[in-house]
């Protein structure tokens, strides 16, 4: 807002000086409240995470290998701990900053303690070439079955804060929500020639796919 003719500002019923003409610059101890309520949490989970890997040859230069297993990744401690915050806009703070995308009301953010880990099932099986000593052509096929990644969320919550109920609108928190499957192929190969040097080079092709995030509860 503008400071008016008479040089003052009336917000919330403080009188703010100001100068004629030029944006009402409010006291920072006006319109900021800070407030740290400290929080314990805890968190716990049981995996098992079986694997098998084999190597068969067909031929002294042909073998195939194959490997299916269970993997776990935990989240990251700012998405599980990140510090839960509110804040509050008053009526007449987001009327004043109504064009600077100012909204009234409650909103937030904060880590979610209840994130799972990531897990995959992950499968590859391939076939290799040795051709001469220090060469090999290789094929390999892959898939991943990946759950519970873990994606943003903007969501309307209903708290309880000082014995009131408020709605924060948004909340913005992490979620597990998405699954996806990323599967593909791969070819590689490595020459060395006689007289000592060499190289290699190799092709991947991934094709990835998500889900539509579902939530529970």
């Amino acid at each position: 807002a503008l400071c008016g003719a008479s040089g003052e500002y009336n917000y919330n019923g403080t009188i703010i000086p100001c100068l004629t003409g030029f944006p009402v610059v409010i006291p920072e101890d006006q319109r900021v409240f800070e407030e740290y309520v400290p929080a314990g949490q805890s968190k716990s989970f049981t995996d098992v995470l079986p694997s098998l890997n084999f190597a068969y040859d067909i031929t002294q230069e042909l073998v195939v290998r194959g490997a299916v297993a269970k993997v776990i990744a935990r989240p990251g401690y700012i998405d599980l701990g990140a510090q839960q915050q509110l804040t509050f806009t008053d009526p007449t703070f987001a009327y004043d900053r109504e064009q600077f995308g100012a909204r009234e009301g409650w909103t937030g953010s904060g880590g979610n303690r209840d994130l799972e880990p990531y897990e995959a099932l992950q499968y590859d099986i391939g076939v290799e070439w040795y051709f001469q000593p220090g060469s090999v052509l290789g094929l390999g096929l892959f898939r991943k079955d990946v759950d519970s990644f873990i994606v943003p969320l903007f969501i309307d919550q209903v708290r309880t804060l000082e014995g009131e109920t408020i709605t924060v609108a948004p909340f913005e928190t992490d979620v597990n929500g998405s699954d996806a499957v990323s599967q593909g192929v791969e070819v590689y190969g490595q020459h060395t020639f006689d007289f000592g040097l060499g190289f290699q080079a190799n092709f991947t092709y991934n094709d990835t796919s998500t889900s539509e995030i579902t939530l529970e509860g």
